[in-house]
């Protein structure tokens, strides 16, 4: 899934063209997110690296995302200045402060672990209905949390009877 898609959702919210409760869910739940394009002035100091995130619109595995709080001021200039004139699609996307919590998980080498983490949380959806979901805790050394950078899972199921 292309996260421009979540620009476009947060484009629409802003400017009241949900219906409110879809535009109600969006700007609750979905970080402040936009496309970097030139009209955008990324450059004219709006986007402080301490709030927010730059990532590839077509990225997975935490590829190409770079935390503004983990870049020099000098670096994230760079960053906005290279997705502002390359050829492939960013979006900017507010930096989302997580509250730990005790997850127990497995890591890339099948050790399970118990710790207090700001897990990343994900639904599954099976028949319109919510069936499961998993936690991914960072236990490297990056504040983006993925395989990439030895995120270990969790992953819960539900079950009706």
């Amino acid at each position: 899934m292309s996260k421009a898609g979540l620009a476009i959702l947060h484009e629409k919210a802003r400017k009241g063209l949900l219906q409110q409760i879809d535009q109600d869910l969006v700007l609750k739940y979905i970080p402040e997110t936009c496309c970097v394009t030139p009209d955008l002035n990324v450059l004219q100091g709006r986007f402080e690296r301490e709030k927010w995130v730059l990532k590839a619109a077509i990225g997975y595995g935490g590829m190409e995302v770079f935390c503004g709080w983990e870049q020099t001021e000098t670096r994230w200039q760079e960053l906005l200045e290279q997705a502002v004139n390359g050829t492939e699609l960013f979006v900017l996307q507010k930096r989302v402060r997580p509250v730990n919590q005790t997850v127990v998980a497995m890591t890339p080498q099948g050790d399970f672990i118990e710790r207090q983490e700001a897990p990343v949380l994900g639904i599954f959806i099976n028949e319109g209905r919510f069936s499961g979901g998993l936690a991914r805790v960072g236990i490297g050394n990056s504040a983006v949390v993925n395989a990439h950078n030895h995120a270990a899972v969790g992953v819960m199921r539900l079950t009706q009877e």
